[in-house]
Parts: structure tokens; C-alpha cells; sequence
């Protein structure tokens, strides 16, 4: 018997159009390298609607009632590594400084929280997470986090290459469908770990 390192297993166990296509994801040969790096969603590019329900601002410090995690440093100078210029996304107006915004390097975990938000109290309704931001090597993961029940209610996956290493809009909508605690998640988006950089400048939810 051969064994399956467990991202095999996993993707063998997408959805597919039947059995046949199963065991083909699973005999399919892996090169040595490991599987290819999950692809980054593009950047918000439309006009962002509804109201602002909270805002965060990041400095050279931590926006108040946010936490580090998992070995995530801030640290000075501008973030690493820079992407190919084509197709890079529209880019989101500077108002502030780059050197005002949170630059920081992430610890090497796969998928691992980097920065963990305060517990917002959500009513039902239509919300949208937006972090303004730049990742300048690596990749990351906008996510709003059901505290009590420790479950996504979004993620939206992200890498310097699909933004352009440009700062830019990331996140998305959310439908709440019951009055929840949540708390908005950064997390480290490399499937195969090593760390990433990022350039964090604010975070908001967004009410429709």
C-alpha cells in the first residue's frame, strides 16, 4: 500500500462528477515538489456600498483589540518580494502613508492565524469584510470566524501574485442568518508553509 499524505486525501475528496473521477485524483503522480499552490482570488475592484459597522486602523502597531498569533512579527522597512507588474489590479487610493500601515512577516504554518480581531456582535443581515493591504510575498487569508462556534462564516484566499504585490481591497460578503460573535482573521495563506509578508493598513465590516 502506498500512503496518501493527507492534501491527496483531501483532494481526492472534492466533489466530483462521479467515482471514476475520484480514483483518478488519487492515482494522479504528485510531483516532488509537493501539489501547486492554491490560486489567489483577484482583489475588490467595485464601488464597496452599505455603511461602516466597525473600523480598525493599523500603524507600526497593532489596531486596538487586535492579537498576534502564531509567531507573526512586526517589523520596519517596506514588505518583501514583489510580483510581476502584468495584470496588476487597480490599486486602492493612499490616503495614509505606507509607512503608517502594519508591516510584518508571518510564522511558517500553513493556514495559520496571524492576527485575530476583536468579537464583534453580529445581527442577522448582509455584511462585507474589507482589509486594505498589501502582501508582498507569500499569500493571505480574509476570513470572519463564528467565535462560539468556532467556524468559517467566509474566507477569501489571496497571493502577491493574483493583487500585483500592490496594496489593495480584500475580503468579501458575508450573509449572517443569526445573531452571531465573530471576529475577523488574517491568516497565513501558504498551503505548502514558509512565511509571508504582508502590509496591513485597516480592517472594516461593512453593513448593507
Amino acid at each position: 500500500l502506498v500512503a496518501i499524505p493527507r492534501w491527496e486525501i483531501a483532494v481526492a475528496g472534492l466533489p466530483c462528477a462521479g467515482a471514476l473521477a475520484v480514483i483518478i485524483a488519487v492515482a494522479a503522480p504528485v510531483a516532488a515538489h509537493g501539489p501547486a499552490p492554491i490560486p489567489g482570488s483577484p482583489p475588490l475592484t467595485a464601488k464597496v456600498g452599505g455603511t461602516t459597522f466597525r473600523r480598525w486602523v493599523f500603524s507600526p502597531r497593532l489596531a486596538p483589540g487586535w492579537a498576534t498569533f502564531d509567531g507573526l512579527k512586526a517589523v520596519a522597512g517596506p514588505a518583501a518580494g514583489r510580483a510581476s507588474a502584468a495584470n496588476e489590479p487597480r490599486a486602492v487610493s493612499a490616503k495614509r502613508p505606507a509607512k503608517s500601515c502594519l508591516t510584518a512577516v508571518t510564522g511558517e504554518s500553513a493556514f495559520a492565524y496571524q492576527l485575530i480581531g476583536p468579537k464583534v456582535s453580529l445581527a442577522p443581515g448582509a455584511y462585507e469584510i474589507l482589509v486594505s493591504a498589501q502582501i508582498g510575498s507569500g499569500g493571505l487569508e480574509v476570513g470572519l470566524l463564528d467565535s462560539g462556534h468556532s467556524t468559517w462564516l467566509s474566507t477569501e484566499n489571496y497571493t502577491a501574485e493574483s493583487t500585483g504585490s500592490r496594496r489593495v481591497l480584500l475580503g468579501g460578503p458575508v450573509q449572517i442568518q443569526r445573531p452571531v460573535k465573530a471576529r475577523v482573521i488574517l491568516a497565513n495563506m501558504k498551503p505548502l508553509g514558509g512565511a509571508s509578508t504582508w502590509r496591513v493598513c485597516s480592517a472594516r465590516i461593512m453593513r448593507g
